[in-house]
């Protein structure tokens, strides 16, 4: 059918369209209107062959003319926000990487014990901003934007500020119109990543941007703070006591929110590319003074349970499922270690748990990342699902912790992947 080609045709050209030039060019939706409006005349002047095409050319037609609504912006990172004039700062903390070989066991793969990437602090002053639910944020005086892409599916593809970007930070994007936006006056800072619905990217990610009031970039009583609504209660505690005296702004995810001034701070740390050290060892400090109340004389040692995981997609279930995980759980048992499901626990039983643990052991989860609240000098070991180093081990080391990795490739006669319980064990023993 004519009409098909015509249609994608016209749709390829439009997405395809850079302006790698001039941050401030505009796509030409007049054009594209107009070639869409030509596309439906003609569809609606030709007689269909068929009912059953009928849905999906709709479909189409309405995905296309969606496009309509989207403008082209320029994503860019804080080099090219301090050329287009914003006011940058960077902050020398003289952070240094953990050393592996120091921390960590000879157990520890060696391919993890390379040099990891420590992420500078910095922090862009942004008039007028709009900050959407996922954290992105867009600059409508020079049509630029900065952070992500969207939100996972499981909110609404209607939060996604952006519906598809390049990597390479001079590409452009296309952007969703916002019909309405929450003005917010003053000052704030943004503490929201698209990340926070995962507890342990939320504790590495979000809670360590306090390491900006440290470095002075922030002050209680003067900067307020923009946030996501949190969906568990641990999260909304933790939030509330480490930003402890600043007022505290949350919207909902689809509501965009234009502020006066926005400060856009760098993240400290990411799951695959490293972390800032010292940030990891100023929230691990606070957090040990939240839970020092509930530290008593009985020690516990700690295996987090993954039967409450709540699996993203089906790759991280492939990651992270073990076929042996009940004969695991009872060898962890056997050796005088708890067997914790920790979402099932209120904040303060997770407090008081975490205040008392000197050994967490277990697959690599969110779940881990409470080791931050843990004394410092435990042991961590963690079961790696990847070969890939992962934050919460490279924030394990920051946070002064003895890392131990299991990694595991073994796979039963399914197929399915098993945890080597024999090494486990004698890694664990012979500590």
């Amino acid at each position: 059918m004519q009409f098909w080609s015509d249609l994608f045709r016209k749709r390829k050209m439009a997405m395809s369209k850079r302006e790698h030039s001039n941050a401030e060019a505009v796509a030409p939706a007049i054009a594209r209107e107009e070639t869409f409006r030509s596309i439906w005349r003609k569809y609606r002047s030709e007689p269909c062959s068929g009912h059953s095409e009928m849905p999906l050319i709709r479909r189409a037609l309405r995905n296309a003319t969606a496009r309509l609504k989207y403008r082209h912006v320029r994503r860019i990172r804080y080099r090219q926000l301090s050329l287009a004039g914003y006011d940058v700062r960077k902050f020398d903390d003289i952070s240094a990487p953990p050393e592996p070989e120091r921390i960590a066991p000879l157990n520890l793969p060696e391919h993890w014990k390379i040099p990891q990437r420590v992420f500078v602090p910095e922090i862009a002053k942004l008039p007028n901003a709009v900050v959407f639910g996922n954290g992105a944020t867009f600059l409508p005086d020079k049509r630029l934007f900065i952070g992500h892409k969207g939100m996972p599916k499981k909110f609404g593809s209607r939060l996604n500020a952006f519906v598809y970007h390049s990597d390479h930070p001079e590409e452009c994007s296309l952007m969703r119109r916002h019909l309405r936006c929450m003005d917010l006056p003053g000052r704030h800072f943004k503490a929201c990543y698209n990340s926070f619905w995962n507890f342990g990217h939320f504790v590495h990610d979000m809670l360590s941007l306090i390491y900006y009031e440290d470095l002075g970039a922030i002050v209680p009583g003067r900067d307020k703070l923009i946030a996501p609504p949190m969906p568990w209660p641990m999260q909304q505690i933790l939030f509330q006591k480490i930003f402890e005296g600043y007022e505290i702004v949350q919207v909902p995810l689809h509501v965009p929110i234009r502020v006066e001034e926005l400060l856009f701070p760098a993240k400290l740390s990411h799951f695959s590319d490293g972390c800032n050290p010292a940030a990891i060892r100023s929230l691990a400090r606070r957090m040990r003074r939240i839970v020092a109340p509930y530290s008593g004389r009985d020690r516990r040692k700690v295996c987090v349970s993954r039967r409450d995981a709540r699996p993203f997609h089906a790759e991280e279930v492939a990651w992270r499922k073990f076929a042996n995980v009940e004969a695991y759980e009872t060898m962890m048992r056997e050796i005088g270690y708890d067997v914790v499901e920790v979402s099932a626990l209120d904040p303060d039983s997770q407090f008081a748990l975490w205040a008392n643990t000197t050994d967490i052991v277990g697959i690599h989860g969110a779940g881990m990342m409470n080791m931050i609240m843990m004394p410092s000098g435990g042991n961590y070991t963690e079961i790696a699902a990847t070969t890939d180093l992962s934050c919460t081990v490279r924030c394990a080391m920051a946070a002064g912790h003895r890392v131990r990795v299991l990694e595991n490739g073994a796979r039963d006669a399914q197929g399915l992947l098993e945890i080597d319980l024999r090494q486990l064990k004698a890694l664990l023993l012979n500590a």
